[in-house]
């Protein structure tokens, strides 16, 4: 993929991009609601304990056991949510009833990225279509974290760590983990290519072939 953007003549301050990057986590919680409440026109809602979610394959088994849990105490499964605990209860209406479950997700579904990785079994997706260039800087538009393989098209652009990353020497660089609406600055260019990979996986083997950059999103 091909992406123009005029040069400037000033650079943004940015962040270090190296070929190796730190795993994807974030803080969890999950959500469900009353339904009997609600009709009483009350509002009462039941929260996890905040746990660490490593991987979209943690993430969705987490919110599948979470659906039964919340089910089986007679209420209504929201999912969860990117948020710690304190940032989910001071999000409700102030006049909410918070119910806690100190409920966690099981060993299993923790791990469930990490098992699927090393069992060849965990598919991780192209992000390359929700990847934007804007300013100096590539954005991640995917609702999920990304790395960010990339290369100019013209000699000595860059700076830094970016410098020079150009595509006809295949010379490429790779963001660290851009969680969702992040953007990594990599200074001064006229056309950036790139290819992104679903986090934790990286962009590996890749290649410019005249038209865009190939390769294949491996884990690290």
């Amino acid at each position: 993929m091909k992406f123009g953007h005029i040069a400037f003549a000033f650079l943004f301050a940015g962040a270090s991009l190296t070929c190796a990057g730190a795993e994807a986590a974030s803080l969890g919680t999950c959500v469900a609601i009353d339904p009997a409440a609600m009709k009483a026109g009350k509002s009462v809602y039941l929260l996890s304990s905040e746990f660490t979610i490593y991987d979209p394959a943690s993430r969705d088994a987490a919110v599948s056991e979470w659906t039964k849990y919340a089910t089986s105490r007679g209420f209504e499964s929201m999912g969860c949510d990117p948020n710690s605990y304190h940032d989910e209860v001071a999000g409700l209406p102030p006049d909410t009833k918070v119910v806690a479950s100190n409920w966690k997700p099981s060993r299993d579904a923790i791990m469930a990225g990490a098992d699927a990785i090393k069992s060849g079994k965990r598919n991780f997706r192209n992000a390359s279509s929700c990847v934007q260039n804007i300013k100096q800087a590539v954005q991640n538009k995917c609702d999920y974290p990304v790395r960010i393989g990339f290369c100019f098209a013209e000699a000595n652009a860059g700076s830094g760590d970016t410098f020079d990353k150009t595509c006809q020497a295949q010379n490429f660089g790779i963001t660290d983990v851009l969680p969702p609406n992040q953007e990594a600055q990599i200074g001064i260019y006229r056309y950036v290519y790139f290819f992104a990979c679903e986090a934790p996986a990286s962009p590996q083997s890749m290649a410019f072939d005249g038209s865009g950059i190939t390769g294949v999103c491996s884990a690290p």
